[in-house]
């Protein structure tokens, strides 16, 4: 009697979870993933440029965080500021199946709010890491960036 009792109790919580996991996707508050990027470098025609990504963090249709980019040795050129990467929820929920995905969007500099174009693709390895390249537009070139990120779950 006490085995059934246990059984019981497992199904109704399992069901509970359920229940409340649709309702929080019916909501639109879906959970996603933080996304870590590898710090990388990328070689220019007489300088190299290091970029280095703070934790991404989804908010309202978008990945947000913090960048760093050093030029070596031009370093009248550094620039740091906000990374805005647009992937939608779809986008998003593909990431965690291990899909690849295309995302567009923009660095804002500290230097005055300068913008600058960002492109680029994951290449999953895995559903939960992979290879991400990334394309920054400046007034005069692009610069390749490519290194690999890691989903971690909040």
């Amino acid at each position: 009697m006490h085995s059934i009792l246990k059984v019981v109790l497992v199904v109704f919580f399992s069901l509970l979870i359920s229940v409340q996991s649709e309702e929080t996707k019916a909501a639109g508050t879906d959970t996603f993933p933080t996304i870590l990027v590898a710090p990388c470098k990328s070689k220019l025609s007489f300088a190299e440029a290091s970029l280095i990504v703070s934790v991404l963090n989804h908010e309202s249709g978008a990945f947000r965080g913090d960048y760093i980019i050093k030029i070596n040795p031009f370093t009248f050129k550094n620039d740091e500021g906000r990374l805005d990467l647009k992937i939608s929820d779809a986008d998003a929920h593909k990431m965690t199946r291990g899909l690849a995905v295309e995302f567009s969007g923009k660095a804002i500099s500290n230097k005055g709010n300068k913008q600058q174009g960002v492109k680029g693709r994951t290449d999953p390895k895995t559903a939960s890491s992979g290879n991400v390249s990334f394309v920054v537009t400046t007034a005069d070139r692009q610069i390749v960036f490519n290194t690999t990120y890691k989903l971690v779950n909040n």
